[in-house]
């Protein structure tokens, strides 16, 4: 029995402390996947609780181990405690795998919904994506709608507007490079009317019409073979009584620096489109009709608005002399009264 009970302690005392050490190890890994399962509600209730079902185990074993076994039991005993040791280190490896497939279940099934979340993320994205595409391909459209409305609306504007020349005045002009080949017969100093005397008139004197119209029908052109005559594309408003080749000059030094071509820039210049035969007579019959009327009745209304206004400012300076004129009497009045009164 002595050398019976001086044995156990040598042979249970290390079975204890590899138990102890297991199940801290236990408690380790349960932390452990505690700490990793902290996303997860369930999962962290289940760990918990195995968590304490642990704690408990191990206080039980130690509370065991603290305790010192009786010599009457034997090595029966013994044998026994090594056994149920083992049954439950088997037990507990057996939780722990159950726990750590659950843990990895759960894990999946949170990597999952993430994985969900982030593709109906991804659509609502694509979704919203297109649906900005779509207003943005609409604002478009509406937008080259718009250019082409107003493109055609100038385009309108700009027939209007060309349409706008009076029918019974030709658009015929003249090029640069004819009035400088005209200038070849100009005099010195001599003026638009004189050239319109000795050249102009001279040249239509049989054929009665405007100077470009003789132009067209010669079929003129210049050493380019560029017509001399063609549409207008500028208007020239001149004096006459200034010499004719500061006309010519002004008209060249404007070509040059626009920078077009001296064939295709016709200028309409009363003086080569209109004829100059009847020019006087049907100016002087529209004026007398229509114009003289008009610039009468305008001079007569722009009189009668001055005379008014000179009535309404003598009105106005009378009455604010008068109205002072009593003031300052008034007031001239009160002073005297006021003088009288402190002498009395």
């Amino acid at each position: 029995m002595g050398g019976a009970a001086s044995s156990r302690p040598s042979t249970a005392e290390p079975a204890d402390e590899s138990n102890t050490e297991t199940r801290e190890e236990a408690v380790q890994r349960v932390l452990s996947l505690h700490k990793k399962g902290k996303d997860h509600h369930t999962q962290q209730q289940f760990l918990r609780q195995s968590l304490s079902k642990a704690k408990l185990a191990v206080r039980l074993q130690q509370r065991r181990a603290s305790m010192s076994p009786s010599p009457s039991r034997g090595t029966m005993n013994a044998s026994q405690d090594k056994t149920d040791n083992t049954d439950k280190v088997q037990q507990e490896e057996s939780r722990e795998d159950r726990m750590t497939d659950m843990f990895h279940v759960v894990k999946e099934k949170s990597k999952k919904k993430k994985k969900k979340k982030k593709d109906k993320d991804k659509k609502d994205s694509h979704k919203k994506d297109g649906h900005k595409k779509d207003k943005k391909d609409k604002k478009d459209k509406k937008d080259k709608k718009d250019k082409k409305d107003h493109k055609k609306h100038k385009h309108k504007k700009s027939k209007k507007k060309k349409n706008a020349w009076p029918s019974d005045i030709p658009r015929k002009g003249v090029t640069i490079r004819f009035l400088q080949q005209l200038l070849g017969r100009v005099k010195p100093n001599m003026n638009s009317t004189q050239v319109c005397q000795d050249i102009v008139k001279t040249d239509t004197d049989a054929a009665k019409v405007p100077y470009t119209a003789m132009l067209d029908k010669e079929k003129r052109v210049d050493y380019h073979g560029n017509n001399f005559v063609g549409t207008a594309t500028h208007f020239v408003s001149y004096c006459r009584e200034e010499p004719f080749d500061q006309l010519v000059s002004a008209l060249d030094v404007f070509v040059n620096l626009s920078g077009s071509n001296p064939g295709t820039v016709f200028f309409w210049i009363d003086l080569f489109s209109l004829d100059q035969h009847t020019i006087l007579d049907t100016i002087t019959q529209k004026w007398l009709q229509e114009s003289l009327p008009s610039a009468i009745g305008y001079v007569v209304c722009q009189v009668l608005l001055v005379v008014f206004v000179c009535c309404c400012c003598l009105f106005v300076g009378c009455l604010v002399a008068w109205l002072l004129g009593c003031l300052v009497a008034w007031l001239l009045g009160c002073l005297v009264a006021w003088l009288l009164g402190c002498l009395v």
